[in-house]
């Protein structure tokens, strides 16, 4: 029997978010892995927290690429997904040498 239930989505935690090297990391990955872009970066100012959002498709499916102030640069869509993109980000990447 088939569970209508959405699939467990999850955040992830990558780094702070002015790591210029994590960044670097993830946007390689994203790009290995064939993420485009859906739609502009946006970019808000609340206070003295800066928050870019990103979202991205990965063969379909949604991913959000966020850096935010004191919080830093996250991605949250399906657990699958996340966990998958934090071992290639933990494996490393040509960047990373940078």
């Amino acid at each position: 029997m088939a569970s209508d239930s959405p699939a467990p989505v999850a955040t992830a935690v990558l780094g702070d978010e002015y790591d210029d090297a994590v960044r670097a990391r993830l946007m390689e990955v994203l790009r290995r892995m064939g993420a485009i872009a859906m739609g502009e970066a946006r970019w808000s100012l609340a206070g003295s927290q800066q928050v870019e959002e990103l979202d991205v498709d990965i063969d379909g499916r949604a991913l959000r690429v966020e850096a935010e102030t004191y919080v830093g640069l996250s991605i949250r869509g399906a657990l699958d997904l996340v966990d998958g993109i934090q071992r290639e980000m933990a494996a490393g990447s040509p960047t990373a040498a940078l």
